[in-house]
């Protein structure tokens, strides 16, 4: 059986995933490579109580695994919105639908669409954050099992 404190630390664990809005606002950029940052403060966790604290394990692993999986969404998700569907879809089709106001060099990559992504993320740990604190088992739409 987990003591207070275990479980106190397993939430920690799963809460220090949001090391990612330090280094976002510190760098600057929602780039795949700051945001896998997020994944060093719960490696560092992990492996500091990884023989004395039940379940750290799984649960690390999990963490990272959704953690990676999240970096690879956002540059998909940055790569397709900047790249395909602006680039090659919408601005052909503005061109071709004669918007003289239609900048063409605007991006799509503003603060709505990359604060929305990370609000998710953030929505995303709360909630497994309060799986861990009824000892439910986390779960994720999104996440490849990189470690195992």
């Amino acid at each position: 059986m987990k003591s207070l404190s275990d479980q106190q630390y397993l939430k920690a664990l799963n809460l220090s995933s949001l090391s990612s809005l330090i280094f976002v606002f510190w760098f600057g950029t929602t780039l795949p490579v700051v945001l896998i940052l997020s994944c060093f403060i719960p490696a560092i966790m992990w492996v500091w109580k990884k023989d004395q604290i039940e379940g750290i394990d799984a649960l690390s692993k999990t963490i990272i695994n959704i953690q990676l999986t999240w970096t690879i969404f956002v540059f998909l998700a940055y790569f397709f919105i900047n790249d395909i569907l602006f680039k090659f879809l919408l601005s052909p089709l503005m061109q071709f639908l004669k918007f003289d106001s239609y900048d063409s060099n605007l991006a799509i990559n503003n603060n709505y669409i990359w604060g929305g992504i990370i609000l998710l993320n953030i929505f995303l740990i709360l909630i497994n954050t309060f799986k861990v604190h009824s000892k439910e088992k986390l779960r994720s739409f999104l996440k490849i099992n990189f470690i195992k």
